[in-house]
Parts: structure tokens; C-alpha cells; sequence
């Protein structure tokens, strides 16, 4: 995709294939703006893909844990109560919270985080409106957690301690 600014219209590039030649099409100045705007916009939630490990894939519920965690117990008690799980298998130590909102998408009932991840409003309001009722947080504390902001969305919280 690639704009083209001539003085009277701009003119927007799509690369076809095979041919890789360009489809274009011209835009009087305000709708190029307009355009060019809401594509700038929509660039955040255009967030790179994040690496899971799926198991269970035809499970009910949709769990995700930003992290692996030892053993597999943990895994077979969600997978067995009809859990589609998904493990992030990034190498990040830590997880930027436009990471976790790829992890959380649009469906999601649940989420298992770690100490390392700032849990406030933004993570649990997205969690909620994705369908969401639980966090875990795999730590001794909760001193990452915002509590109130879990309580205002609806969110109920734990710890592994």
C-alpha cells in the first residue's frame, strides 16, 4: 500500500499478485486524509502476532496463560474440564500489554498472568469485554494487580501463592 501525492489528488497503491504490478485509485485531498487518518488509527490494534501452544483445541472455554508454568497438572485440570488452552510461547521476558491484548482478542474467558505483567484497568476492561470472568495471578503476591479496577469490571481474582 502506497500513496502518491500529485497537486490536485493522491493517488492509493495496492500491490496485486501475481504480476506485482499496482491496482490504484485516486482520492481528492480530504478523503486521502480521511483515509490515510483511519488508517493511522487502526495501526495499535494492528499488534504483531503473538506464539501459542494450543491444547485442546475444541474446548469450551478459552483460557490463556501468558506463560508456560512447570509440570503439566495445571494444564490437563483445565483441559479435562473442557478448557481450550493457550499458552504464549514468546521468549519476552516481559510482556508489553499490547502483547497481552493479542493474547486476550475479542473472546476470552479467562486469563492466568504472571507477576511480571501490570494488571490495571486496561487489561481487565479488555478481559470483560472480551467475555472474560477470571484472572490467576501465578505469584506469591498481587502487588501487580489493581484490585479495584478487577471489582469495577466484573473480574474475579486468585493467586498461586
Amino acid at each position: 500500500l502506497a500513496f502518491q501525492n500529485s497537486r490536485k489528488s493522491w493517488r492509493l497503491m495496492f500491490p496485486s499478485q501475481p504480476d506485482k504490478r499496482s491496482t490504484t485509485c485516486s482520492l481528492s485531498p480530504p478523503l486521502a486524509s480521511s483515509f490515510l487518518f483511519l488508517l493511522l488509527a487502526a495501526a495499535p490494534a494492528m499488534a504483531k502476532p503473538i506464539s501459542i501452544e494450543v491444547w485442546n483445541p475444541s474446548g469450551k472455554y478459552r483460557v490463556v496463560s501468558t506463560k508456560s508454568m512447570p509440570g503439566t497438572r495445571w494444564i490437563k485440570l483445565l483441559t479435562d474440564n473442557d478448557c481450550r488452552l493457550e499458552i504464549c510461547t514468546e521468549k519476552k521476558t516481559i510482556l508489553s500489554v499490547d502483547d497481552i491484548l493479542a493474547l486476550i482478542g475479542d473472546h476470552c474467558h479467562g486469563v492466568i498472568g504472571q507477576l511480571t505483567e501490570d494488571w490495571g484497568e486496561v487489561l481487565f476492561s479488555a478481559l470483560k469485554r472480551a467475555g472474560g470472568t477470571a484472572f490467576s495471578n501465578m505469584a506469591v503476591g498481587y502487588n501487580n494487580v489493581d484490585v479495584d479496577a478487577a471489582n469495577r469490571n466484573g473480574i474475579a481474582i486468585g493467586n498461586t501463592p
